[in-house]
């Protein structure tokens, strides 16, 4: 899934931002067998599917500063159209099944806490402490014979709850569930379920800037 996303900056307050995204995103298996079955179902040992979509979305934020926390918060909701929708970059059977027009949300908040500066005592140092995740799809356009309403199908969301170890800096527990009405796994789209994730999450920090 190749892409690229723009951000605009609408104002310049730190404690309260406020920009737009652009998004391009290139959505294939790599595969080349038929994308349908004979009889018109999904084929999912073989098929192939590729799409684009472009996404944009509206975000917000807010810093706020408490006695040895630093909590941000920010909030997201974009519109999500398939290049479908204007002729480029479809199969032309996922017409009618898969989704093309998504509506988008999410919503994160994060805790950084204060903790001992190695060198100075005096020096304030706030490092990542936890997090709570919460995003949402809900595919808005004609699926199969589904009502705009049923979101059995149309809908996916999950919750993650991150925990970063104190003797760590990039390295975090991770416990989450969700819900994939229209599972994102390309060829696989049919699938609905409901899901657990638990897990450790890293990052990659290359020490290009001092700490």
């Amino acid at each position: 899934m190749p892409g690229g996303t723009l951000y605009f900056r609408t104002n310049n307050d730190y404690y309260s931002p406020h920009f737009f995204s652009i998004s391009f995103t290139h959505h294939s298996n790599g595969t080349e067998g038929p994308t349908l079955n004979p009889n018109g179902t999904i084929n999912t040992d073989s098929g192939k599917f590729t799409t684009n979509f472009y996404t944009v979305t509206y975000h917000t934020g807010k810093r706020t500063d408490k006695p040895g926390l630093i909590i941000n918060r920010y909030d997201a909701l974009g519109l999500e159209l398939d290049g479908y929708l204007v002729g480029l970059g479809y199969i032309p059977a996922l017409r009618g099944r898969y989704g093309f027009v998504r509506i988008n949300g999410d919503w994160l908040y994060s805790i950084a806490h204060q903790v001992p500066d190695p060198v100075d005592n005096d020096k304030k140092v706030f490092q990542n402490w936890q997090r709570f995740d919460f995003q949402f799809t809900y595919v808005a356009d004609k699926i199969y014979n589904y009502s705009t309403l049923d979101v059995r199908k149309r809908l996916n969301l999950y919750l993650k709850y991150y925990y970063q170890f104190p003797f760590m800096q990039n390295v975090s527990f991770l416990i989450g569930a969700g819900y994939r009405g229209q599972d994102e796994y390309n060829i696989f789209f049919n699938d609905s379920y409901a899901y657990v994730t638990v897990g450790l999450a890293a990052g990659l920090s290359f020490n290009m800037h001092q700490k």
